[in-house]
């Protein structure tokens, strides 16, 4: 078993393998020595994928298919510390050193900025707690974990065949939920690390990964020019497809104005007026 490597799940619709491979390339892009893991639906000839894991299964929707990718996530991956990334996700810089946070932590995943399912507990509303993001999971393996990803499957597994499912809702709550029940240890990745440029979202340092559907490799590295315009703080805005900051330029304007009124200030306390009284600045 190799002890560190990343994995992407497709199957069911072509454009998930498709997507996979336009991800895979980027990693490769970034990581030529990266060991690269597939599990998919049907057997396929190529030499971008290290591995690849046939796992047939039939389904019509993407609930199901969310299913597929928990049920096979944890148990397929070939990994002693894996890097799953979603389909949809284009990586724009080095990952390795996720793995090493596995050195410290059982899971290293982001938030999800836009998943506003609280997770059940007992039937009832988990209040002011809402899911992590499972596009972009590190994950080592280890009795905790095995515990964890197995309840994440069953939990979601078992809304899926009753029909409970709320409104919008994948994999994520049943994922919180399993949490609870977990010993795990879970590290908050900065958003950095899994860039949903589909909606706001706060953004310090350089992306690694972005997590959007895109177009093709083109569109990509466009967005990547965006959100890496600068690398300090800022915040992407999804409908003017650019980021919101503070302009140093600005800044440094402010800056200077007050401090030449305060040195305006501190000259007249300094120069009193002809008749050699103290101006209404004095403090005595």
């Amino acid at each position: 078993m190799n002890e560190c490597g990343y994995l992407y799940v497709a199957a069911g619709d072509p454009k998930y393998l498709q997507e996979a491979e336009i991800s895979a390339t980027s990693l490769r892009a970034v990581d030529p020595t990266a060991h690269i893991t597939l599990i998919t639906d049907k057997q396929l000839d190529g030499s971008l994928f290290d591995r690849i894991v046939v796992r047939p299964v039939a389904f019509t929707s993407w609930r199901a298919g969310v299913a597929y990718r928990t049920k096979h996530i944890y148990q397929d991956s070939p990994y002693e510390k894996t890097l799953y990334l979603d389909t949809d996700t284009y990586i724009y810089e080095p990952c390795g050193a996720l793995f090493g946070l596995l050195d410290h932590f059982d899971v290293c995943m982001a938030a999800a900025p836009a998943d506003m399912n609280e997770p059940l507990i007992d039937g009832k509303p988990l209040t002011a707690c809402f899911p992590y993001n499972a596009g972009v999971i590190a994950f080592k393996k280890n009795a905790r974990n095995e515990f964890l990803f197995r309840t994440w499957h069953e939990r979601h597994a078992k809304k899926l065949r009753e029909g409970s499912l709320r409104h919008k809702e994948g994999d994520q709550p049943s994922f919180m939920e399993a949490l609870v029940h977990s010993e795990s240890r879970v590290y908050v990745l900065p958003s950095i690390w899994n860039a949903r440029a589909l909606t706001y979202v706060f953004l310090n340092g350089s992306v690694k990964v972005v997590h959007c559907r895109e177009e093709d490799k083109e569109a990509y590295e466009k967005l990547r020019r965006k959100l890496n315009e600068i690398t300090g703080i800022r915040c992407w805005d999804p409908r003017r497809k650019r980021c919101i900051y503070r302009k140093p330029n600005l800044y440094k304007r402010v800056v200077r104005q007050i401090r030449a009124r305060l040195r305006g200030q501190s000259n007249t306390l300094a120069n009193p007026g002809k008749n050699g009284n103290r101006t209404k600045w004095s403090m005595d």
